[in-house]
């Protein structure tokens, strides 16, 4: 589903993409990292 992006479900979207991208992809923690720096950015 795609939706607009709403304030403060950052914690939320990390970790269900990360969730995502480990069961199907086997992606480790280093992703979640990553992904956690990248919206730190923005």
């Amino acid at each position: 589903m795609i939706r607009s992006f709403v304030q403060g479900e950052e914690p939320y979207i990390i970790q269900s993409h990360y969730a995502y991208y480990n069961k199907e992809h086997q992606f480790d923690l280093s992703f979640k990292q990553f992904i956690q720096a990248y919206a730190a950015l923005r």
